[in-house]
């Protein structure tokens, strides 16, 4: 998601989301692989401001992403590299006007 090439890993999404049908993850239980988007591992689980260390809906949503809207976008698109890319760039971007428009 953040446009970095390297140290990737898979970040599972647990919070339900009824627009696209995924239930709420459990205690104890790991989201299907469906639900993931790509993240540096110090975004994922090792900075402080990391995904792990937070509200996972707040901290996407202080991202500007829709991480499931992505995560499904990109299982439609599974073996796709390069559709899979525009999809995070395009989600990069959205984030970014987003975020332009706050400052303004």
């Amino acid at each position: 998601m953040t446009g970095k090439f390297g140290d990737i890993h898979a970040a599972h999404i647990r919070y339900g989301d009824p627009r696209f049908g995924k239930r709420a993850t459990g205690m104890g239980e790991k989201a299907d692989d469906k639900w993931t988007v790509p993240l540096c591992a110090e975004q994922h689980v090792f900075g402080d401001g990391a995904q792990h260390a937070a509200n996972e809906r707040r901290w996407w949503a202080a991202k500007g992403i829709d991480p499931v809207a992505v995560a499904v976008a990109l299982w439609t698109a599974s073996g796709d590299d390069e559709t899979a890319e525009q999809i995070l760039s395009e989600a990069r971007e959205q984030a970014r006007k987003l975020k332009q428009g706050e400052r303004q």
